[in-house]
């Protein structure tokens, strides 16, 4: 098993998997760890600036170990299938600053292309061709796509979750959390980046701006935080969470940007898992750069 960090001037996402593919029917991995499980403190460069250019903002792994990676700089996107050393693939084609993606069963790419154009493109793997699914009204720095065929992007600069059925002909997007506006209150969000939705529909946050995690339960309008601001637990505080994952036991995985860390939930709580003396050990100083802990 592995974890992925995305870095570059500062820690911003991962993405956790396991070298064999699992029998779910998810696009990506949620492996099941051992309360126990440990990472090497010193990490392996997978790919650096050279490679993706200026510095990505995500990072993504399907169950099957192929990795894309956004390059906003070069508007395109790069694809290493599995246990490849040198990139297999470039997506390009009217891409302009590129954040974030998310990748189905099929290979079909669903990218930001809000930057400039306002919207996010499908790459449909079997024909290379583009189409627009959603309108969004600035780019989208986290996508998701549930169970239910439902797109959901993080707004960062308008500080809302928007989301798309993508069995609908209409492409418009509508806002599901936040009201547009920086606010610390349950309901609202203030610059949001990753988000995952889990099987049951719960809605995952790194609410950026507010320096927490919120869960948005199926149907409820008001979020819980899980850790960071405005909880009572305070032996662990985020500074600028950039990215949220689930575990199959739904427990999360957090970078948490300004402290250099990635933070762990399990049974007893929270606690750092990489890069806990606040600066990233001795193989993960550097910057501009995605690196892999075995």
């Amino acid at each position: 098993m592995a974890v992925m960090v995305l870095k570059y001037d500062l820690l911003f996402c991962l993405i956790i998997f396991i070298l064999i593919p699992r029998a779910l029917p998810l696009p990506y991995n949620q492996p099941k760890f051992c309360p126990t499980t440990t990472w090497d403190k010193n990490s392996i460069t997978f790919a650096n600036v050279t490679t993706i250019g200026a510095p990505p903002r995500s990072v993504f792994v399907t169950k099957n170990n192929t990795v894309y990676v956004p390059s906003y700089q070069n508007n395109q996107t790069v694809v290493w299938l599995n246990n490849s050393l040198y990139p297999s693939q470039v997506i390009s084609g009217g891409l302009s600053i590129s954040y974030a993606l998310f990748v189905t069963d099929y290979g079909d790419t669903y990218i930001d292309n809000g930057g400039t154009n306002h919207q996010v493109d499908k790459w449909i793997k079997s024909t290379n061709t583009f189409v627009n699914v959603m309108n969004i009204s600035t780019g989208s720095w986290g996508i998701f796509i549930d169970i239910n065929n439902t797109l959901y992007c993080s707004l960062y600069s308008v500080h809302k979750i928007v989301k798309r059925w993508l069995n609908s002909t209409v492409i418009t997007s509508v806002d599901t959390i936040g009201k547009g506006y920086p606010n610390l209150s349950p309901h609202e969000l203030n610059s949001p980046i990753g988000i995952f939705i889990d099987v049951n529909f719960d809605i995952y946050v790194a609410d950026c701006g507010n320096y927490r995690i919120q869960l948005f339960r199926s149907g409820q309008f008001n979020g819980t935080t899980l850790i960071g601001n405005s909880t009572t637990n305070i032996s662990i505080t985020l500074n600028r969470p950039t990215g949220v994952i689930l575990d199959s036991d739904k427990y999360l995985f957090i970078v948490d940007q300004l402290y250099h860390r990635i933070i762990r939930q399990g049974p007893s709580g929270f606690y750092c898992l990489l890069g806990c003396t606040g600066q990233g050990s001795q193989a993960d100083r550097d910057n501009n750069r995605i690196q892999i802990f075995l």
